[in-house]
């Protein structure tokens, strides 16, 4: 049953915000607005409002799950829709839970940070893999004032690595080994809280702080950038291993963006890997990707003319890689390079390796590694 909460001392408003609610025993209002308007000289548009200032309602058998709080009605219009919160939590305590869950997220912020802090050691006591990630994450996602890393989502694709998913790794690689800080300016949405009290931070939606000064920085690229730490990262098995990992990323990529251009879908797992790096110990990345483009186009050719489903159809493609570099090496082809896809420029960490640190503008894409490191 309609309940009404008078909130004037004034008997004729009193009696104008009784007639608004007055109910009939179905439940109907009694008075149209006009006639309330008609009745006590009003003008009728001006009548709602008149209670709203006044007065509401509430039913005591719908209310807030949570707070066990009736909802209260101001207006016809908001009653007729009463049942719509029924088992319903209402705006009061989603608001608190909001607030209570944004309390946990930047305690949690605060807490990375100080253990980052504690576990953080000296930057010149990293390795050159570390080290080249951080330098690139830099150049890539540094801010205009050169005080934070921004997220990496707020960039176009292939501006840390070639790869969405190589973006992640080395995110990963720099907060695990407290090279990053997770930033106090961080949105609270890049972070979720489940009911277990379980959480995941999206790495790509964070901001970060830089672990380290520019001073210490500075003498990493200074050490990295002589002659002769570059004569020697030629014969570093991490150093060929990392430029590797880039160019395997730039063919995923790739491969990625042709099967999405002929509506193939294709999971990629250890057996892809195995096939690019097979194909990239002799050939560059810009002729593994015509290997690819016509495996793709074979396929997707192969679907049209035959009644097959499309992945079965793309599942076919590494087979297909795979014999194309067989037949390019058994009859020593000369395999036309092609040219970079416009959606896929080169990132910022195969400028760092292959331009700035081997001194080849773009050699990552264009030349194979055995030439590069040679």
């Amino acid at each position: 049953m309609l309940q009404i909460k008078l909130l004037t001392d004034d008997e004729q408003h009193a009696r104008i915000c009784e007639d608004y609610w007055r109910q009939d025993e179905r439940g109907e209002f009694v008075l149209k607005v006009e006639e309330i308007a008609a009745s006590h000289g009003m003008k009728q548009q001006d009548v709602p409002k008149f209670v709203k200032k006044n007065a509401f309602v509430w039913r005591q058998d719908i209310f807030c799950v949570q707070c066990k709080k009736a909802y209260l009605y101001t207006s016809r219009a908001q009653y007729k829709e009463k049942y719509r919160f029924r088992n319903q939590v209402c705006a009061a305590c989603i608001e608190a839970e909001r607030r209570d869950i944004n309390e946990k997220k930047k305690s949690l912020i605060l807490d990375m940070r100080r253990n980052a802090q504690k576990g953080k050691i000296d930057l010149s006591s990293f390795g050159l893999t570390s080290k080249i990630f951080l330098l690139s994450t830099i150049k890539a996602l540094i801010d205009q004032t050169n005080t934070k890393i921004e997220p990496l989502r707020s960039h176009p694709a292939c501006t840390l690595s070639p790869d969405p998913d190589y973006d992640k790794i080395i995110l990963n690689h720099l907060i695990g080994n407290y090279m990053l800080l997770v930033g106090v300016g961080t949105r609270l949405d890049a972070i979720e809280i489940n009911e277990n009290e379980h959480y995941n931070v999206n790495i790509d939606r964070c901001e970060y702080e830089l672990a380290y000064s520019y001073g210490q920085i500075s003498n990493v690229i200074e050490d990295l950038l002589n002659d002769s730490t570059i004569n020697n990262l030629k014969r570093s098995s991490e150093f060929s291993y990392l430029c590797r990992e880039c160019q395997l990323y730039e063919c995923l990529a790739f491969l990625k963006i042709t099967l999405e251009d002929y509506k193939l879908h294709l999971s990629l797992g250890e057996k892809t890997r195995l096939v690019l790096n097979q194909c990239l110990e002799d050939f560059s990345v810009a002729q593994v990707c015509n290997f690819i483009w016509r495996a793709v186009k074979d396929d997707a050719i192969y679907h049209m003319r035959c009644p097959i489903d499309k992945r079965q159809a793309a599942n076919s493609t590494i087979n297909n890689i795979s014999r194309n570099m067989e037949r390019a090496l058994a009859n020593n082809w000369d395999v036309i390079p092609l040219h970079r896809n416009h959606n896929l420029p080169q990132s910022a960490l195969s400028h760092f390796i292959f331009d700035m640190l081997l001194g080849s503008r773009d050699g990552g894409f264009e030349r194979p590694l055995h030439e590069l490191l040679s």
